[in-house]
Parts: structure tokens; C-alpha cells; sequence
């Protein structure tokens, strides 16, 4: 089965994120990189809204139906796919048991859609932490973390030219 790990970036400081994904197959029992990626929010963003836009851009690189494994460390994505708590949250008009509003309900409906068109199985795999934790995960981390720092220093560089 293929496995696709996600992760986000963030940086409180000035807000930038970033999101990644890493898709991982195997032949033979060698473990190999499919394809990789990664991105940047600019703008008034979360560490949720990271996490979730590195799924979603994740999942929208497959082609239809085919049946693919996600890896995230985000117990809250995993939570809200596997026990599909996102349907009732949609039928609450994106407001959770507790009454509170559920963020960026857009960016769920796109995730739950995405999901459903190529297959995807949800898993939660254990946060990294520094060079200890799966490996795949931990390269996610480092895509995501230095596409982040890249575009900070991008930003700085424009911003001093102003």
C-alpha cells in the first residue's frame, strides 16, 4: 500500500506555515519516495490549518481510487477522519458537541471530499522528535520546517527592500 505522511510548520512570531507531504511505496520490501512536496501560507494562519492543507494537497496528487494510507501527526485530523466526526460536525452547521466552532469547515468539506475520491485510511503516527520516530515522518518534518524558514527569510528580504 502507498503511504503518504503530511506535516505542518509554524511559526508563531510572524505566522508564516508551512505544509508537506511525503509519498512513500515499497517494492520488495524497499521503501522508496514516490513524490514530495511542499508549501507556504503567508498569512493570518494556525498550526491547524497547516496540518490540514498538508493532507489536503497531499491527497489532491493522487489519481482516483487508489487506496492509499495517511500518516499524520496530527491526532486531531485522524480523529475527525477515522471516527468521521467531520459529518456531524457538517450537519451542526461546523460546530462541535461542545458548541464551539469548527475552523476552516471549508478546507474540511475539501479534505473529506479528497479523501473519499482516491481511498484514503487514516493513521496517527507518533509526533517526531528531533531524529527518534518514523523515519518518513521525521522527513516530512524537515520539508515542511525548512520550507518554512526559506520562506521566512524570503519575506524578511522583501520586506528590508521596502
Amino acid at each position: 500500500m502507498i503511504r503518504l505522511y503530511t506535516d505542518g510548520s509554524y511559526s508563531p512570531e510572524d505566522h508564516v506555515g508551512a505544509w508537506s507531504w511525503v509519498l512513500v511505496g515499497d517494492v520488495l520490501e524497499t521503501e522508496f519516495v514516490v513524490d514530495a512536496d511542499a508549501g507556504v501560507i503567508f498569512a493570518d494562519t494556525t498550526p491547524q490549518r497547516v496540518e490540514i492543507e498538508a493532507v489536503l494537497q497531499g491527497l489532491r496528487a493522487l489519481p482516483d481510487d487508489i487506496g492509499v494510507l495517511v500518516l499524520c501527526d496530527s491526532a486531531n485530523i485522524v480523529q475527525a477522519m477515522s471516527e468521521h466526526l467531520w459529518a456531524y460536525w457538517a450537519t451542526h452547521k461546523w460546530y462541535g458537541a461542545s458548541y464551539h466552532a469548527i475552523s476552516y469547515p471549508e478546507l474540511w468539506e475539501q479534505l473529506v471530499a479528497e479523501a473519499e475520491r482516491v481511498g484514503a485510511d487514516f493513521e496517527w503516527v507518533h509526533a517526531h522528535n528531533g531524529m527518534q520516530g518514523d523515519p518518513w515522518n521525521i522527513e516530512a518534518d524537515h520539508l515542511a520546517r525548512d520550507t518554512r524558514k526559506t520562506a521566512q527569510l524570503l519575506q524578511q528580504s522583501l520586506q528590508s527592500l521596502e
